[in-house]
This record gives structure tokens, sequence and C-alpha cells, in this order.
């Protein structure tokens, strides 16, 4: 008769507090978007700013607890289409993503990942707009940001999430010098069959 290895116990008992106190602080988190919310119809001054912060949180929280799902339940459901995701999305300022791709192509990969991905970029690079292109075999996320922003502090964590979440995906991010002191974000996804480079 084998003994559970006590590491094991010890890491689940982790992760399941890890995730229900991030469902916890979710919650919290929305009562803070009301009260911005309201805050804000009314006028006040700090209204917009507190709004976009909770909105920016809320975007990083849920491409943690994505990740972190991830780990533990892989995923085996069906795709969506990149418009389906857009509409979606709620960007936490102004941003825009200019979709390419065909509006009917259904994309193979988790939305949930995708959704969060699409989020975390659109907050780090607004208002400069995001492209998504492809084809039946790779998707390309494409923008540009100013160098500084991603120098240290919340940028650097910020490319450290995109980082792992095109992972997730099974693709590859890459930054390269720009022109006027900004930086080229590329994300590569593979489709079916695809290749991320």
């Amino acid at each position: 008769m084998s003994h559970p290895d006590p590491r094991c116990g010890r890491s689940l008992a982790a992760s399941e507090l890890a995730s229900r106190s991030a469902h916890r602080l979710h919650g919290h988190l929305h009562t803070i978007l009301g009260f911005a919310e309201l805050l804000a119809e009314d006028g006040e001054e700090s209204g917009p700013l507190l709004l976009e912060a909770a909105r920016r949180l809320r975007v990083r929280l849920d491409a943690l607890l994505h990740l972190h799902d991830r780990c533990h339940r892989p995923w085996r459901g069906r795709g969506a289409t990149m418009d389906s995701l857009i509409d979606d999305l709620a960007l936490p300022a102004a941003g825009e993503i200019d979709n390419r791709l065909e509006p009917h192509l259904r994309l193979p990969l988790d939305p949930r990942g995708l959704r969060a991905l699409l989020a975390e970029i659109g907050t780090l690079v607004a208002p400069t707009p995001v492209v998504t292109d492809g084809d039946a075999s790779r998707v390309e996320i494409d923008t540009s940001l100013a160098a500084e922003a991603i120098a240290d502090g919340d940028g650097a964590v910020a490319i450290s999430v995109i980082e792992a979440l095109a992972a997730d995906l099974g693709g590859t991010l890459s930054l390269t010098d720009a022109a006027n002191g900004r930086r080229r974000l590329t994300v590569r996804l593979p489709l079916e069959g695809g290749r991320a480079d």
C-alpha cells in the first residue's frame, strides 16, 4: 500500500487557498468597480481614475486566475471567432482592436486565455491600437508601445503575464526595437497544424 506524498497534499492545499482567495478578491473588486462607477456618474474627479485602476486590476486578476486554473484543468472545449472574443472584451482604457482575421474563422484556442491575453495587451498599450491578423495556420497579435512603459514596475510584470499567457496558448512573444523610442510587441499563436514562428 502506497502513502500519498505529503508535499503533493501541501501543494494542492496551497493551490486551493490561492484559488479561493483570488475568487474572493474578485468579489471585492466588483464592489470597488461599482463604487467607482457611482463616483464617475456623480462627477467626482477621483471616479474615472479609480475606475480605470480597478479595471486594470480586474484584467490582471482574470489573467492570473486563468493561468492558475490551467495548471490544474487542461482546456478541452471549443474555440471561438476573434469577433466574438472582442465583443466580450472590456478594456480599462480607450483602446482599439483592429481585427483583420476572416470573420468566421474559428480559432482552436482557449477563448478565456485568448481574451485574457488581449485584455492584458490592451491595458498595457492603450490607447495604441492592437492588430490581429493571420490565416488558417496562425494568429498574430501586433502593436507598439513606449519603451519606458515596460522598463520596470507594472509594465515589466505585464510583459511577464503576457508571455505566460502566450506560452499557455502555445505561442511566443517577441519585443523588437521600433522608431522613436518605441518597441514592437508581437504575439504569434499557432492554430491546428501551424507553427508559432
